[in-house]
């Protein structure tokens, strides 16, 4: 038998935010996660890891909150606001502002920074009321005035019910003093709403910097184009959110995104982002305007159009972002369903985002692609990523810029093609694997087998046909139901292996 042919190509049209801008400011990421008692949120896939225990936060009676600058931050100053109870404050963090070119100067290491935070620790419960003094015995009743109070370092401890009403958090904590927001222990707290009463129709905006929110289940459930979590950047409203840190939250139910990244210098850890957005081009999981941004062991599943969309819009710094040990499955069914020839897919790098890192994510079962990098974005790295059972293409570089490197990846089942790749891309020590016979390529718009697509690209002379050889992963088909019983731990990425 001949090569296969050619699939026809999904629609090259670009795809923005209902305003396509990106970031003008660039920064430090800065986790200032807490530690908790919380625990697991959810069952999830042994190999993986795609959710670490959440410890309490705690100031005094409870443990120190810790701010983590890790790689793929960068290093602006950032100034705090005030809330109406307390002095604010100003701080900056030493380093660069910007690269060569106009581009951000991310870290190119790690550190590891204990916090000692002395502020309030504050109570909220939906039966509270927001006259009162905000203790565990006399909470409060909603977020916003929590915020209006709170300085630097200060915590609101959520009990568990429903907050109804949009939040709006505008105050700013400092460097190595958050303002947090964190379920109290054992806590389920849900922010959700039943209309609109603001201008816009998104649940949470955070315009301030220096945010944790932790813990908390976001239900956007109303209807219009409103996004569950919307971090703001400059370009929409000025100086932009920064160092805004989401740990162990679940997203759920937005018509629109179900978090919109705009901001520099943040990061969304550990949290379910699921069944979000109505639209079919522009509704994805998790929506990345931003630069230097970080998103790591998240479950990002069963979205309308994209699971992670890194797109920067028409102007401004964007890209140097990192996408890390994500768990990326069942996206795109909702958008495929309205308009088939969009190229719904798991990972998605396109406009005006370069120098992203995209490391041991597992993507699998989304509607047509894997990992999809597009609109000559220069410098993406695509390492030890697993991908599966994608309706059209594991790795689909339809548009890579110079300096794509892909190397020790695994498409494993993956649809029409395991790997579409141009010239130009530096790719060795991949492994491809089809059950039942031997994957297929797309090199250069032309179908080849692997041994031609070694001979014509140069590349992949280390690279393999071979079964990578799963813990736990069918032979036969992905079922997104049952993702959290799948292990993919192997002999070839040992980091998805137990830990």
């Amino acid at each position: 038998m001949g090569p296969p042919r050619p699939r026809e190509r999904a629609s090259e049209d670009a795809w923005g935010p209902r305003a396509a801008r990106s970031a003008d400011r660039v920064g430090a990421v800065e986790f200032e996660a807490g530690l908790s008692d919380k625990g697991s949120m959810v069952q999830h896939t042994s190999g993986l890891n795609v959710y670490t225990s959440l410890k309490s936060l705690h100031l005094g009676l409870f443990a120190p909150l810790l701010t983590i600058l890790f790689n793929g931050g960068c290093l602006p100053p950032v100034a705090s606001t005030t809330g109406e109870g307390g002095a604010g404050a100003t701080s900056s963090s030493t380093g660069a502002t910007g690269g060569e070119g106009g581009q951000p100067a991310c870290r190119a290491e790690s550190t590891v920074e204990a916090a000692a935070p002395s502020g309030n620790v504050y109570y909220l419960d939906p039966a509270g009321n927001d006259n009162g003094p905000g203790t565990e015995e006399a909470p409060w009743r909603s977020i916003e005035k929590a915020s209006n109070k709170m300085v630097a370092g200060d915590v609101a401890l959520l009990k568990s019910g429903k907050y109804v009403g949009q939040v709006e958090i505008r105050v700013s904590g400092v460097f190595g003093a958050p303002i947090t927001f964190a379920a109290a222990p054992g806590a389920e707290p849900i922010i959700t709403a039943l209309a609109a009463a603001k201008p816009h129709k998104d649940l949470i905006r955070i315009y301030g910097s220096h945010i944790t929110l932790s813990g908390l289940i976001v239900e956007n459930t109303f209807p219009g184009p409103g996004v569950g979590i919307f971090v703001n950047g400059a370009q929409w409203e000025p100086p932009g959110a920064e160092w805004v840190t989401l740990d162990g939250v679940e997203v759920r139910g937005a018509p629109g995104q179900g978090i919109l990244m705009s901001g520099n210098n943040n990061a969304v850890l550990n949290s379910r982002i699921h069944d979000n957005g109505e639209y079919a081009q522009f509704d994805h999981g998790i929506y990345v305007e931003g630069a230097c941004n970080v998103f790591r062991n998240n479950e990002v599943y069963k979205n309308w159009a994209f699971g992670i969309h890194l797109f920067g819009g028409e102007e401004g710094l964007a890209g140097h972002n990192r996408v890390e040990r994500n768990f990326v499955y069942a996206n795109g069914f909702g958008a495929e369903s309205e308009a088939p020839t969009e190229p719904t897919s798991g990972i998605v790098v396109a406009w005006n985002h370069p120098s992203n890192v995209i490391v041991e994510n597992v993507v699998c079962g989304n509607a047509k692609m894997g990992i999809f990098v597009r609109d000559g974005q220069p410098n993406t790295e695509l390492t030890r990523n697993v991908t599966c059972y994608n309706g059209d293409s594991g790795l689909a570089l339809f548009d890579p810029g110079a300096g794509t490197v892909l190397s020790e990846n695994i498409s494993y089942n993956d649809g029409l093609y395991a790997l579409e790749t141009v010239s130009g891309v530096t790719s060795d020590q991949n492994v491809f694997y089809k059950a039942g016979g031997e994957p297929e390529f797309l090199y250069n718009k032309s179908a080849v087998n692997f041994d031609a697509l070694k001979a014509q690209s140069g590349q992949d002379k280390n690279s393999a046909v071979k079964d990578p050889e799963f813990t736990n992963v069918p032979a036969d088909g992905f079922n997104p139901d049952a993702a959290g019983e799948y292990d993919f731990c192997t002999p070839l990425i040992g980091a998805l292996c137990g830990g």
